[in-house]
């Protein structure tokens, strides 16, 4: 008999994992939290410090933050604050730890730019459905993103996009992401940078031009035929679309 692990129960085993950064001093809660977030189908890197921290954010930029309160070299609130200035890092999500009622009560996390504050607490089920209900409301942004783009719709359930009704082939979540990454920067180009950062594992040897070219491919293979026409690389930079407006259109009919 196959023994289930109720922390991975509705994960997608064929979805790609999310991406969690913990920054957290003590090495007991650090162990702790890997153990509870692997557990639960995330892909974890660990920080001991604001300076390891940064680091490891200018090297790939994760999902979700998780930022305990006190670090070594400063405060928590401040490295959000210094995130929230960072334009590639403006829409990562960030949870603070805390072991003080007053600051999860309280508006400190807020007013530096948190998206959330979670009492530390041995109960991992906890941390993790707080985790999941975070991104779950991140994906909620989509339907900002469908006003970018007069008649795009996003469906993330079912992973698949739609443009004036006509829709995708099934999406894979990185596919997803890299769409997205290119709606949220409309109308500018996305550059390759940005999208390395966001969309590759943490594995160096999966960071290349060949892996990136091939992911854009995929998605171009899937897009709606009316839509893929709009989807343009600019060579040396990245990808941008370049949709007409209504009153372009009806003037070239």
């Amino acid at each position: 008999m196959t023994s289930v692990n109720p922390l991975r129960v509705g994960m997608d085993s064929k979805a790609d994992p999310f991406n969690l950064l913990i920054v957290e001093d003590d090495p007991h809660c650090m162990d702790f939290l890997k153990f509870v977030f692997q557990e639960a189908g995330f892909r974890c890197r660990m920080a001991g410090t604001i300076g390891e921290a940064w680091t490891l954010l200018k090297s790939r930029i994760p999902d979700l933050i998780i930022l305990d309160e006190h670090l070594p070299d400063g405060s928590g609130l401040d490295l959000c604050r210094r995130i929230r200035q960072e334009g590639g890092l403006r829409r990562v999500l960030v949870a603070f730890l805390t072991a003080r009622k007053s600051v999860s009560d309280g508006g400190e996390w807020s007013k530096a730019g948190g998206d959330a504050c979670w009492a530390k607490t041995g109960k991992h089920a906890r941390l993790t459905a707080a985790a999941h209900a975070l991104l779950r409301r991140r994906d909620w942004d989509a339907r900002e993103e469908e006003s970018r783009v007069p008649g795009l719709s996003i469906d993330l359930d079912k992973q698949f996009v739609s443009y004036n009704q006509i829709r995708s082939r099934e999406l894979s979540r990185r596919e997803m992401r890299l769409f997205r990454l290119i709606i949220n920067a409309y109308p500018r180009p996305c550059s390759r940078e940005e999208i390395e950062k966001s969309l590759f594992c943490y594995d160096k040897s999966d960071i290349s031009a060949l892996a990136l070219n091939q992911i854009v491919s995929r998605l171009k293979k899937k897009l709606p035929p009316n839509f893929l026409p709009f989807f343009q690389t600019i060579h040396g930079t990245g990808y941008c679309l370049i949709i007409p407006s209504p009153d372009a259109e009806k003037s070239s009919v």
